[in-house]
């Protein structure tokens, strides 16, 4: 079916299934599941129209479904259709406006077209919905880092880390916030932690290097 070439048979289906009764919902759930994962297959391919078609299939099938709204909106982004993909992350926002991953990766969104005052306002967003969403918590960082905030850089980043210790580019940015405030040592502690986690990451390991000169360690 995700095949669809033949709309007229997938016309038909969904026809077929409205027809269902009590048994309706449970099909509709199944066949949406498995047109999303078909979806997905083809855009971590780099197949986008493939999964923008089979996305919005799945939409006929099951028109609320914000996460395949979502989807579908990171796939135009990927697609590099900007337009298409803050459209559909409004109409996504709209049907699920509680969904912090939605509002961070609409955020994203904004932030990679250089529109920073409304990426550091679906960042706040998302944070409010759940404070405890780490990617959240990093891209504030981000915000204020930019911002040459650094002490409220250093709170989100603190943030981050501690909700999600096993990323070491958070560790990292904590680490550069670190240097700004001139405190070394937890600069160094951060970049260490960065290293143990990555150890291919060329630009904690030069800071690591240098900062170890630096404090004579």
């Amino acid at each position: 079916m995700s095949k669809g070439a033949d709309n007229d048979t997938h016309r038909f289906l969904v026809q077929q299934i409205s027809k269902l009764g009590e048994s309706e919902k449970k099909l509709r759930d199944r066949w949406a599941l498995a047109l999303a994962y078909r979806a997905k297959k083809y855009r971590d391919e780099k197949r986008f129209d493939l999964a923008i078609m089979v996305y919005r299939k799945s939409l006929e099938i099951e028109n609320d479904n914000s996460t395949t709204l979502g989807n579908l909106a990171l796939t135009f982004q990927q697609k590099g259709d900007i337009i298409k993909a803050a459209q559909t992350f409004k109409m996504a926002l709209k049907k699920a406006p509680n969904d912090w991953t939605l509002w961070v990766n609409y955020g994203n969104l904004l932030w990679n077209q250089k529109n920073r005052v409304e990426a550091a306002k679906a960042y706040e967003k998302a944070i409010d919905i759940n404070p405890h969403y780490s990617l959240g918590q990093f891209n504030m960082g981000n915000v204020f880092y930019g911002e040459s905030d650094y002490k409220q850089a250093r709170y989100h980043y603190e943030q981050a880390v501690e909700l999600e210790p096993s990323i070491a580019l958070a560790h990292f940015y904590l680490a550069r916030t670190y240097l700004k405030l001139q405190l070394g040592e937890k600069a160094l502690a951060s970049v260490e932690r960065a290293v143990v986690l990555d150890p291919s990451y060329e630009s904690a390991r030069l800071m690591r290097q240098d900062l170890r000169q630096i404090l004579g360690r």
